[in-house]
């Protein structure tokens, strides 16, 4: 309590050895979207994800969107320029029932390598990850 959150956020994300996007049918945000054409937001106080994919991005801590309820990544045109290049990053997906086990081994397996190889490039490619060691 008291403590300024974004500065929180940037401690945090310097220590961090990946950043997971959770990403849902309904992630996108509604303000993002202006006549299909590119969004031009200057930043908002307010859309913390937003600000978090950025701050990734600066620290080139490497980013995996992991994809839920059914969720496909978004396309470059629903995306603030601020991260646009996330919308090429390799996602995972998490999904119910009996692929759900499969699905999280591998991102455990992704992560720990991050870990140990000390990536730090924001294209970290999951799905070339995902091989059997």
């Amino acid at each position: 309590m008291g403590v300024d959150f974004k500065e929180y956020i940037r401690s945090s994300m310097n220590d961090s050895a990946v950043v997971l996007a959770v990403i849902g049918r309904h992630w996108i945000n509604k303000s993002w979207r202006r006549r299909g054409a590119w969004v031009q937001l200057i930043k908002s106080s307010v859309d913390f994800v937003q600000a978090e994919i950025e701050l990734a991005f600066e620290l080139g801590v490497p980013i995996i969107p992991v994809l839920v309820d059914g969720a496909e990544m978004p396309a470059r045109h629903q995306i603030p320029y601020s991260i646009v290049g996330f919308e090429s990053l390799n996602a995972t997906r998490l999904r119910p029932g009996r692929d759900f086990t499969n699905d999280i081994e591998n991102l455990i397996g992704a992560i720990r390598r991050l870990r140990e190889q000390g990536v730090s490039n924001k294209n970290f490619n999951i799905a070339s990850q995902n091989t059997p060691t």
